[in-house]
């Protein structure tokens, strides 16, 4: 996929979010795709493979396209047709130091206990967040058949779960795919409610442009993979 098609892809996704009633913020005003309009320590703290960490500094930093409304976070990177990355950054839990806790809530009648209170305050009467990030790829330096797909999506964190793709996709196609199963009454309520919406999901995916038998072989095809 051309760069161009991308950030025109990245407007129509903006649209599309409107459409299903998720607010957000977005950098896409800069129109850039290098992964270089992302701070090095962004790109450190990536590496070091610690997602908490990785998602505070992108958020702090504006290392994003889009910020939505829970403070989940798309990017949107590609060198060439051939490298591409867009990542979903779902929200962390974000809890309240023990310090930080101390100073708000300790007084001289709860000191001996505010330790306990503590712990029922990470534990006790809230939402947790499980927080699960989706990166799609494409990378033809890295393919190798059989073992590592040239389109691919990892889901989740601290694993290996690397799943084929035979499409190359747009921004349009991915913030659909991570709507759809990370905010579903949204896009439900969406598909029920707004016929242009409705008539827009149901033909994404027949304007994906499918990945050539050199990237995706008949070997490859006879696995599992989202097709």
């Amino acid at each position: 996929m051309k760069t161009a098609k991308i950030l025109t892809s990245i407007e129509e996704a903006l649209k599309y979010l409107d459409m299903v009633a998720i607010s957000y913020e977005t950098t896409y005003k800069r129109k850039e795709l290098q992964p270089r309009k992302y701070s090095d320590n962004y790109y450190q703290t990536f590496h070091d493979e610690n997602y908490e960490k990785t998602f505070i500094v992108a958020s702090e930093n504006r290392d994003f396209d889009i910020m939505l409304e829970d403070g989940s976070l798309f990017q949107f990177t590609a060198r060439d047709e051939n490298d591409i990355h867009y990542s979903f950054l779902h929200r962390i839990e974000n809890n309240m130091s023990f310090d930080d806790f101390f100073d708000k809530y300790a007084t001289d009648e709860n000191i001996d206990t505010i330790g306990q209170d503590y712990e029922y305050y990470l534990t006790g009467n809230k939402e947790h967040i499980y927080s699960c990030p989706i990166r799609y790829d494409v990378a033809e330096n890295e393919y190798t058949e059989m073992h590592h797909a040239y389109a691919h999506l990892h889901i989740g964190i601290e694993n290996d779960i690397r799943i084929p793709v035979d499409k190359v996709l747009s921004p349009m196609h991915f913030v659909d795919f991570v709507v759809k199963h990370m905010y579903k009454a949204k896009w439900d309520n969406a598909y029920v409610k707004n016929e242009k919406f409705k008539a827009i999901v149901n033909c994404l995916k027949s304007q994906a442009e499918k990945i050539a038998n050199e990237h995706f072989t008949s070997a490859e095809q006879n696995l599992l993979y989202i097709g």
